[in-house]
């Protein structure tokens, strides 16, 4: 179960580069939303063409954390991450999708230092922005000329931004080596450009020796950056007859969809040459090489938590599920795969002191830690009460009662209980906002057990209806959770209540005389069956139970 303050399907949550290796073209795409099939088909949500992809080749999907997990659809030729063949891998920083002729990486927030196919307008000549700086030249023992130092230098300069943990002050450091001793940067400054807003500095304006003088940003500099992606410098002095103006260089740091951030950087016309527009290009790549670097610490760090987290969910669910049940009288067999990111399913058959069993699946809102702690509580909550001997009515308005005090906000547990008396038959049923229990007899009718009566438990303390009735010998009970009614197939329908209720009594029917161990593993096929290569949101849980003659 999913819970209701997912983030809006709008959103954008970050940037796909795309790179085809055959014409060498590269675009950026932004990711809204947390679904994106990739294929060549025009029903993609986004087309790759070439016989390389295929039709629905892979997709990628947003988790509940806000990580991205690429999923293969069953393509003729793979999907490769990193160069390794993969089925459903999470993705962190700066790996490599590769689909046939196509390598995709994926950025979060924003993608730096790529082009993109579709060029925005030039930005508006408004207001320009300044910079501060010393009309007095660098000293003259500055080099003209590159040499083997100033690229030492470089890799120097990357190797510190390792420990500087704010990007703040990676942009400062940058700022300080353009007017440091090995650049001949009169003046520097981070420039941020949006598309229909003036350019504005957000770093600097630092200067090699401190002056306070003013200049303009150099609005053709900045157009033909932002058209191009690709290092500029401005017309040489002897172009412009201008022998005592600075000339300019910029550099683009990082980019999205509709900003860019570049370093702009000011140097005497003497150094206004491809060299050192190179040299400090050279620097903006260790300034992206230490930022990737920074995202994939980040990545790595806020995903070992998740998965500590992960991984204490799993063992509690794991925990949870019962290994054996042989309650007298019946027959029962446990269905349970957990999704990709642990929900909190809650599956159960439980024995009653005067010869009644207990049997119950509930589903709790959210995904992780917390929606396996809730599943937790429940299975202590259940077996309290069974315990305590309290009928079925006072144990589900019990339960109610403790998580609409202590659940948080906007969180609640779907349940169905049915109580069966494996002598006469007898059941009673409790369903608090749950998917409908199913009733199939030998011949294939099906009927549905009580559906919609009680709100979901934790929202309002209020009392349980109850429904009385009975299992006859040769009929079979199905419960479960709605990550079966809500598998998608691979066009993106929904299995539904209907669908599963004929496909159970359709089991039933074909192998009558079968345990429910053998209609568990046929049910349990079919699922798979029908969602193919589709990688499931949900925990699917389910529970099969019947009379036996033996008691």
């Amino acid at each position: 179960m999913t819970s209701k303050s997912e983030p809006p399907s709008g959103e954008i949550r970050g940037y796909l580069e795309l790179h085809n290796t055959v014409d060498n073209h590269t675009w950026v795409v932004p990711m809204t939303g947390g679904h994106h099939v990739v294929g060549r088909s025009p029903e993609a949500q986004l087309v790759l063409p070439g016989d390389s992809v295929s039709r629905m080749h892979a997709e990628f999907v947003c988790g509940p954390y806000g990580r991205w997990w690429i999923h293969d659809l069953g393509s003729t030729n793979g999907t490769r991450l990193n160069g390794r063949r993969v089925n459903a891998k999470l993705l962190s920083a700066g790996d490599a999708v590769q689909l046939g002729d196509y390598v995709l990486r994926l950025r979060v927030p924003s993608s730096p230092g790529v082009q993109r196919s579709t060029i925005p307008p030039p930005l508006e000549d408004e207001a320009p922005s300044t910079v501060h700086r010393s009309h007095t030249p660098p000293p003259s023992s500055r080099p003209p000329h590159l040499t083997a130092s100033h690229l030492s230098s470089i890799m120097a300069f990357g190797r510190d931004l390792m420990r500087l943990e704010e990007e703040t002050e990676r942009l400062r450091a940058l700022c300080r080596f353009v007017v440091g001793p090995d650049f001949p940067g009169e003046s520097v400054a981070v420039v941020r450009l949006a598309r229909s807003a003036s350019p504005r500095i957000i770093v600097g304006p630092m200067h090699h020796d401190g002056g306070t003088a003013v200049t303009e940003l150099n609005s053709s500099v900045l157009e033909k950056l932002w058209s191009t992606r690709e290092p500029v410098r401005s017309a040489s002095t002897h172009e412009i007859g201008m022998a005592t103006s600075p000339s300019t260089l910029a550099c683009l740091l990082t980019s999205d969809e509709d900003r860019l951030v570049v370093v702009y950087a000011e140097v005497p016309s003497s150094h206004n040459s491809e060299e050192w527009l190179t040299l400090l290009a050279l620097l903006a790549e260790a300034y992206q090489q230490a930022e990737l670097v920074w995202e994939m610490r980040t990545t790595v760090r806020a995903s070992a938590v998740i998965e500590h987290e992960l991984e204490m969910a799993r063992q509690i669910q794991e925990g949870l599920v019962p290994a054996s049940i042989r309650p007298p009288g019946l027959d029962v067999a446990i269905g349970f795969e957990p999704c990709q990111w642990i929900g909190g399913d809650y599956v159960d058959a439980v024995p009653m002191p005067d010869g009644r069993t207990l049997l119950a699946v509930a589903d709790a809102c959210g995904k992780g830690l917390q929606a396996a702690l809730v599943a937790s509580s429940l299975h202590t909550l259940v077996h309290m009460a069974v315990d305590a001997q309290v009928d079925l009515r006072e144990l589900m308005e019990r339960i109610n009662r403790h998580f609409c005090r202590f659940l948080p906000p906007h969180s609640f547990v779907t349940m169905v209980c049915v109580v069966i008396d494996p002598r006469s038959g007898e059941i009673e049923c409790v369903s608090a906002g749950h998917p409908p229990a199913f009733v199939v007899n030998g011949t294939g009718k099906l009927r549905q057990l009580q559906s919609e009566t009680n709100i979901a438990l934790g929202i309002d303390p209020t009392h349980m209806l109850v429904e009385y009735g009975r299992l006859a010998g040769d009929e079979l009970l199905l419960l479960y959770t709605d990550g079966l009614t809500e598998l998608v197939d691979e066009r993106g329908s929904t299995l539904g209540v209907d669908a599963l209720g004929t496909q159970f009594s359709t089991i039933v029917t074909s192998i009558a005389g079968a345990g429910v161990r053998s209609m568990q593993g046929r049910l349990a096929e079919a699922l798979h069956v029908y969602r193919a290569s589709q990688m499931t949101a949900d925990d699917t849980t389910f529970l099969i139970a019947r009379r036996t003659s033996k008691y």
